[in-house]
């Protein structure tokens, strides 16, 4: 335990090229080095050094920590599922699982932070955690802690653009309303990609493509010398299209190490073929009152599902 936060802590410093790392893991301010609880820490330098905006890249580098969405057979980002050290909850339920994500402290169920920014740093703690973070917490937790606006009015912009029509937008401004007692920040981000894969049948059709858009407020008070409270909200909304699936079977095999006929031990050799679009499928969800208003016969609706 003691080796896995010595190497966190050098992995840190290298980057920022600072002393000493301050984490919050067991609700006090406390140094790295001496929590005795292995804790992966990067702040806002180290997250902008290694290219970190999401949980999926935080979690490649962070050992013993992995993320994957457990939305099967689509691409949304409705549905997250966090293992930490191989420990898998055998549930689907976001509100039972074995690893929670905090930002301040405060839990977000499911785990969706897409609108999350202006990030001071993030504490990967490892190991059960019920007596600091409560419940969900069995085999760890990871906490954003957000950055507190300064009494200094300013702002930052950013903007990104790469393939298939690939756009992250931030902007923010700050400031203090009453000096040294009110500070506010206001930011918001819109992100956008056309997908990176093309549709076999219908060539003119993306698969992948995903929407973000949030604000989110950030307010710091200082009433007294001895008290301070922080707000922070956030509202965004995810848009996402429709899944590049398909499924390679046994009649898609081209290695078949010697064997006599297709079965068991036999895998795909080399570059991908042609996709197989025997297996390739489109989910569409109907929702909830527009369900009822066809099952009814209220509504005139032809749908096509092809397969």
């Amino acid at each position: 335990m003691a080796a896995a936060q010595q190497a966190a802590s050098r992995d840190q410093s290298d980057v920022e090229g600072e002393g000493d790392i301050v984490v919050t893991a067991r609700k006090s301010t406390e140094r790295l080095t001496d929590v005795p609880v292995a804790i992966t820490a990067l702040s806002a330098s180290a997250l902008d050094a290694r290219g970190i905006t999401d949980v999926q890249e935080l979690a490649a580098f962070t050992p013993g920590f992995r993320f994957q969405n457990q939305s099967v057979g689509r691409n949304d980002r409705g549905f997250k599922q966090y293992n930490m050290r191989g420990m898998v909850p055998n549930n689907a339920s976001s509100t039972r699982q074995n690893v929670t994500i905090f930002v301040d402290g405060a839990p977000v169920s499911g785990g969706n932070i897409s609108g999350i920014t202006d990030i001071e740093r993030v504490e990967v703690v490892k190991g059960p955690q019920s007596a600091f973070f409560g419940r969900g917490t069995f085999a760890g937790a990871v906490n954003f802690i957000t950055r507190e606006p300064s009494y200094d009015w300013g702002g930052s912009a950013s903007a990104q653009y790469e393939r298939f029509n690939s756009y992250d937008l931030n902007a923010s401004i700050e400031g203090g309303l009453i000096p040294d007692k009110l500070a506010i920040r206001l930011s918001g981000r819109a992100y956008h990609t056309d997908g990176q894969y093309r549709d076999a049948v219908y060539s003119d059709v993306r698969l992948g493509r995903r929407n973000t858009k949030s604000l989110s407020l950030s307010v710091l008070a200082q009433p007294t010398d001895t008290l301070k409270i922080k707000f922070f909200g956030v509202v965004w909304n995810d848009s996402d299209g429709l899944p590049a699936n398909a499924r390679y079977g046994v009649q898609d095999y081209n290695c078949n190490a010697g064997a006599a006929s297709a079965g068991t031990n036999n895998y795909i050799c080399g570059k991908l073929g042609k996709p197989p679009l025997g297996t390739a499928t489109w989910a569409q969800i109907i929702e909830p009152v527009a369900f009822s208003a066809l099952r009814n016969g209220a509504l005139d609706l032809t749908l096509v599902i092809w397969n």
